[in-house]
Parts: structure tokens; sequence; C-alpha cells
């Protein structure tokens, strides 16, 4: 049975879904809000998002409550490319009002609230400032999440604790809220997944890390010794969260960490979502969440090396 509630805000019996083939987050929330089928509207661009929710709002012929399903970051969704963003015309952001200004119009005088179900699209200074341009546009509520939103292969739904629903009201400021921070001590070691056991892997036995971009894959920049180990040491290792699921987040880029363990070399690959979450593709559910100087020190180095 389809959720109520996605993280305590209330669903809608009016929801698209961006279709992207082969995306497993996109697929698990086909699930949860369209039953065992999986069997309902989809979208490809921002305007057929649109279309499916003007669709299901007529039969009534009056105002109701709409819902776009799709992966996020601060101030952006995408609406037909699935976790990369990689198409101005297939997402929602501050920047490219001009691109979705008229086909997100049309939802004016139509619903009295579009939620935007995706991973942290309502946090910081850009999620607050999307939510007001479309709220101001379509003068409607709308509201995004300040963090991470999962969705396992049965539907359910696991929210990122500390997140928090951004309402944005027609005519109103709203103060921004940042994605949630995760405080730890000085990671001094890192724990991986070894079949059904973690192993602790030392940080001074970690060689190197390399970052690679989405799409082709191709390399950003690699660090070795003490600059691999800073960077490392910006991501909670220390406590892995296993999370049943797929996030609605955009994937931003590949991190590969080589260290030692048992005195020999090892490697494990990561995929990074929205610069503050890793996923180990070792292992089926195991998360590791970052601080903010991690998404800093990506961004420092993709200066640096581009």
């Amino acid at each position: 049975m389809p959720p109520t509630h996605i993280c305590t805000q209330p669903t809608s019996p009016c929801i698209t879904i961006d279709g992207t083939n082969d995306d497993e987050a996109l697929r698990n929330a086909r699930i949860a809000f369209y039953g065992p089928s999986g069997i309902g509207p989809l979208h490809d661009t921002t305007s057929q998002a649109v279309t499916n929710l003007l669709t299901c709002l007529s039969p009534g012929g009056s105002l109701g409550r709409v819902m776009m399903v799709g992966h996020g970051s601060p101030g952006k969704i995408m609406t037909g490319s699935g976790a990369v963003a990689n198409d101005l015309d297939k997402r929602i952001e501050f920047g490219n009002f001009n691109r979705w200004k008229i086909t997100v119009r049309r939802l004016r005088s139509q619903t009295t609230e579009l939620t935007f179900c995706s991973c942290d699209t309502g946090a910081d200074v850009k999620g607050a400032k999307l939510l007001m341009k479309v709220a101001n546009h379509i003068e409607a509520t709308v509201s995004g999440f300040t963090g991470q939103i999962f969705i396992d292969a049965t539907g359910t739904i696991t929210c990122e604790p500390g997140g928090y629903w951004q309402h944005a009201y027609p005519g109103i400021d709203l103060p921004p809220v940042p994605a949630p921070i995760h405080h730890f001590e000085e990671v001094v070691d890192l724990r991986l997944k070894y079949g059904e056991e973690y192993r602790t892997v030392k940080i001074k036995d970690v060689r190197a890390v390399s970052f690679s971009d989405v799409g082709e894959g191709k390399l950003v920049f690699s660090l070795t010794g003490e600059a691999a180990q800073k960077l490392v040491g910006t991501i909670n290792f220390a406590e892995p969260s296993e999370i049943d699921g797929a996030p609605l987040a955009l994937n931003t880029g590949t991190l590969r960490i080589k260290y030692l363990i048992d005195e020999k070399p090892d490697e494990r690959t990561f995929t990074v979502y929205n610069d503050r979450l890793l996923f180990d593709q070792s292992t089926p559910n195991t998360f590791y969440f970052a601080s903010p100087d991690l998404a800093k020190l990506l961004d420092k180095y993709r200066s640096e090396f581009r």
C-alpha cells in the first residue's frame, strides 16, 4: 500500500516520477507510490511532469496537492535525467528559471501544494531560493526536504535523521536550513565491511585516493600520503550506516581509496552522492556520511586539477 507520509510530509494522490530506466531509486519509487505493479505516470522532461500532474487533477476539477519524484541536490530536482545532472531542460533549479518558467506556470491556480520528493532539494541557501521562486511563480506552497530519502525494493522509505521539510509560501521569505550535519570525532580508522563483518583500516594505512567524474568516469584528481588521509578524514568511516535502498540524490562522482590491511594492499570504490554521502560498492547497503569539509575539498581539487 502506498505510504501516506514521507518523512512526516503527507503524500498526494497526484504523483509523477522521473522515468529514467535502470535507476534503482526511481524503480523502487514506482513500487512505493504505485504499488506492486509499479505502473503509474512517468516523465522524462519537466513539461511531461507538469502535464502528468494536471491530467491527474483534471477529473475532480478542483485544487489539489501534487508531487514530483526525482533525484535532487540543494536547490535542484531532476525531471528526466535520473541521478545525473546532464541536461538543463530536465531539471528545475533556481539557475535555469527561463527553461522551466512557462511550463511550471501551468500549475498556477491548479494546485495548493507542490512537493519535491528528492534528496536535499530544500537544503541550504540554494534550496530556500528555489522553493521561494517556484512558490511565487505558481502561487502555491512548495515543499522540499533538506536530507536524504532512501527507497528500497519493497517500497519502504527511510529518511536521514535530522532531515527537515522546508515549506515556501508565496510572498514570504524562507530562511535557509542546512542539510543535516554529521558531527564526529577525528577519524583515526575506517570500518569497512568484509563479508558479514567489519574490519578496521588505520588512517595511516590509507595510501591514495582518486576521484572520478560521473558519466564517462574521467579521472578528476588523485592524492597520496597525508593529502589522501586528510580527505578520507572528512568522511565518518568509523560509523557506517546500514540503510536498505538507494537515495534520491545526485551522483556527483566516484571515490577510490587504496589502503593496506593485514599489511597487504587493497582498495574500495564508493559512489558519492551530493558530495556528502558515500555508498560502498562492495556491499549492498553500507553508506557513510561526510562532514561539510568533504564538499569543500572536492570543490577545491576540482578547481585545481581542471
